[in-house]
């Protein structure tokens, strides 16, 4: 976070977003999409998450009210397994450095081989859904 972020965090009084954010950093690949077409693809990483949103780093500002999907690696395996966090989503703000996304969707999926290579359903049934009310 730069110095003018932080000032304007700490001197602005009262937490005015909706949802708790935590500073997490973690890895993530994106994909962006208008109807059927895919117009970005890219890997970041985290800056935030809350149960209604996810900041990242984005090199350049993405596209305003696209669909996107993010793939999260999971810091905490499954019984040995490694997890992702699967979350689909709105671009609501987009600058030259970071954009922010709100949740529609997400859930949890075991990592396998096939998923390590790029996008794709896992070959396995086993998934936990949560639905986010809008």
């Amino acid at each position: 976070m730069t110095p003018e972020c932080d000032f304007l965090l700490n001197t602005i009084p009262g937490e005015r977003r909706e949802n708790r954010r935590y500073a997490v950093v973690l890895d993530l690949r994106y994909k962006l999409t208008r109807g059927k077409r895919v117009i970005e693809m890219g890997s970041s990483r985290t800056l935030d998450m809350s149960s209604g949103g996810i900041s990242f780093m984005a090199r350049e500002a993405l596209a305003h009210g696209a669909s996107a999907e993010l793939w999260i690696d999971w810091p905490v395996p499954l019984n040995g397994v490694p997890l992702r966090l699967v979350v689909r989503g709105r671009i609501v703000r987009s600058a030259p450095g970071a954009a922010a996304l709100r949740m529609t969707r997400h859930e949890f999926r075991l990592a396998n081989a096939r998923q390590q290579q790029g996008f794709g359903r896992p070959a396995h049934a086993g998934r936990v859904e949560i639905m986010t009310e809008q």
